[in-house]
């Protein structure tokens, strides 16, 4: 598992508008591709905020997921998801 691949899934998903795509299409196997763990790609592909903050995602970074409306995120439930994790 890797912290550093978490946060720059994120961040490319932000900046790169290409990667955002080819996420958006094939997100296991870019991620894959990338190295993630196959628990990291299941993370992702639920839109679990908690999970992957779990395995290291940076709360800022994460949001970049739902500004890009990926995985079925809303800024409601990227929020809803994250607040429960940080109130524990």
């Amino acid at each position: 598992m890797s912290a550093y691949l978490i946060n720059k899934v994120c961040y490319e998903v932000q900046r790169d508008e290409a990667f955002r795509e080819q996420v958006r299409q094939d997100p296991a196997g870019t991620f894959k591709e990338m190295g993630l763990a196959p628990e990291e790609i299941q993370a992702f592909k639920a839109g679990d905020i908690a999970g992957l903050y779990r395995l290291g995602g940076h709360p800022f970074l994460m949001q970049h997921l739902w500004r890009a409306k990926l995985f079925g995120l809303t800024r409601e439930l990227h929020f809803e998801r994250i607040v429960k994790v940080l109130e524990v």
